[in-house]
């Protein structure tokens, strides 16, 4: 099951587009704090104000959102985080729902709704959530990692790749982007891509387990054993810590 994936608020957009939204970690499910956009942009009647289904809402990128209805689909968003969080799933669902009735062209609140989905287990519909937000934000990197661990669920690798490949470049600070990439690359048989892949993960997180145990497996296949076993002596060391 995909891990919850936090994005920040959307940066003010200009009258006719919204701007891109850069997250800092993709997986660290903290509140975040609503903020406010710069006033500016004109007010607009939305459209339908029901339950937000990709397949028939218009295109969000296309609107002008004013500055109050952005604030309010931040604090809607991040409330639905809280709720997540809690393990409030359908509670979590209906904020992020309402976020997205107050300002459709907020693409994080579309990776959220995505990931109540990938919750319940629709992987599919939750990529139809992730990618109206890439539509809307191309550069939104948590998006693609999302839409990655969905293809990862449905094991299709391909599309997976291709969606870690565009996270990693645009945020090379998502250490579960590498994790999942460098697995990949190991069962496609490039065990030096899988040992760059789980390094630089290990690099942002030097207590991932999972990392280290990547690593020696693929480091045991080319031959390098005594940095193998020095992963996996690292492997127990972690797991006896969170044993404790």
């Amino acid at each position: 099951m995909p891990s919850d994936v936090n994005v920040g608020p959307r940066r003010a957009a200009a009258p006719v587009r919204p701007c891109s939204v850069h997250a800092a970690a993709a997986l660290a499910l903290a509140a975040i704090g609503a903020v406010a956009p710069a006033a500016g942009a004109a007010t607009i009647v939305l459209p339908e104000r029901g339950r937000p289904l990709v397949t028939t809402r218009a295109d969000a990128a296309d609107w002008v959102i004013a500055p109050e209805q952005t604030a309010e689909a931040v604090r809607l968003s991040n409330r639905g985080l809280l709720k997540l969080r809690g393990g409030r799933v359908a509670d979590a669902a209906a904020d992020f729902d309402a976020a997205l009735d107050a300002d459709p062209g907020y693409a994080a609140a579309w990776v959220h709704r995505g990931v109540v989905e990938a919750k319940g287990g629709d992987h599919g519909e939750a990529i139809r959530y992730y990618d109206r937000a890439i539509r809307i934000d191309r550069e939104l990197a948590p998006a693609y990692l999302s839409r990655a661990l969905a293809h990862l669920a449905q094991r299709r690798s391909a599309p997976a790749l291709a969606d870690l490949d565009a996270a990693i470049r645009l945020d090379p600070e998502l250490a579960e982007a590498y994790l999942k990439r460098g697995m990949l690359r190991g069962r496609a048989g490039d065990l030096e891509g899988c040992v760059e892949d789980n390094t630089a993960a290990i690099g942002l997180d030097p207590e991932n387990a999972t990392a280290y145990h990547n690593r020696a497996a693929a480091l045991q296949r080319l031959g390098r054993i005594e940095e193998a076993k020095r992963d996996l002596e690292k492997v127990e060391a972690l797991q006896a810590a969170e044993g404790r």
